[in-house]
């Protein structure tokens, strides 16, 4: 039975003697973090310092720049201008004169009007547009309907020449005034 008792108890282990480590020095935790410090400090100024060194570079480009873009400007403002005065002066052009030339009713007003500023004259010539002779010349008082002749050189409008005196009403003597005060506003802009 002996044997039988010592299968139920267990048997010691014997373990090695404990290895006696020695301990590590004490670490100075403020120091290591004080030299991290530096450290990324130092890092952080020498990349900085790169970045300042390209943001300077960059700012004194800056009154290059805005220089260039107010020229820019400026330059795209007078070509827009210039664009809008001849606009505005090639349509009054056209509607005048598509005016004048369609509506004969129109062009006998200031036929009229012309004539009455010449009223006395004896030698008058009433030229017009060939396509508006006939209408012209059934509308006009009898006295001066002998004087109207179709000139192939008025385009639109009239000219009433006199002895002492030319009226011309065109397009052109019309818009005259527009386009001088077109031509001087560009100018006035510089």
């Amino acid at each position: 039975m002996d044997n039988f008792v010592s299968l139920l108890v267990p048997k010691k282990l014997l373990l090695p003697p404990p290895v006696v480590v020695p301990a590590a020095p004490p670490v100075d935790v403020e120091a290591i973090r004080a030299e991290a410090t530096a450290h990324g400090r130092r890092e952080a100024l020498a990349e900085m310092e790169t970045e300042l060194t390209q943001a300077r570079a960059a700012l004194d480009l800056l009154p290059e720049l805005v220089d260039a873009l107010t020229r820019a400007r400026r330059e795209a403002l007078d070509r827009a201008a210039a664009d809008v005065t001849t606009l505005l002066s090639a349509a009054l052009h056209k509607v005048l004169g598509d005016h004048l030339v369609h509506r004969p009713e129109v062009l006998l007003r200031i036929v009229l009007d012309a004539v009455a500023r010449i009223e006395g004259e004896e030698a008058v010539v009433i030229r017009v547009p060939p396509g508006s002779a006939d209408f012209l010349r059934a509308n006009l008082p009898e006295r001066h309907q002998g004087n109207l002749r179709a000139d192939p050189l008025v385009e639109a409008g009239v000219i009433v020449d006199a002895t002492h005196a030319t009226i011309e009403v065109s397009v052109s003597t019309i818009t005259a005034g527009l386009d001088e005060a077109m031509r001087t506003w560009l100018e006035g802009r510089g």
